[in-house]
């Protein structure tokens, strides 16, 4: 006999994660749910990637303010 994800007895036919839903496992609410983990997931390294590419911008740009000051004190401005 099988059990679900809670211990109880399974019925045949029926999802392990899911088991009031008729199907097996993965049944079509655990692939709704791993497309919705997928889209939040995609989401969250979509935000990372923009902060790091916010970051690497404003390090080019103190860099290059750096640059712009040491040219000056070289030629004396």
């Amino acid at each position: 006999m099988s059990y679900d994800i809670y211990g109880n007895y399974l019925r045949p036919g029926y999802c392990e994660v899911h088991p009031n839903h008729r199907g097996s496992y993965p049944c079509d609410l655990c692939e709704e749910e791993r497309m919705e983990d997928d889209y939040y997931r995609q989401q969250e390294e979509d935000y990372y990637k923009e902060l790091e590419n916010q970051y690497q911008a404003e390090m080019y740009a103190e860099y290059l303010l750096d640059l712009e000051i040491e040219e000056r004190l070289e030629i004396g401005l």
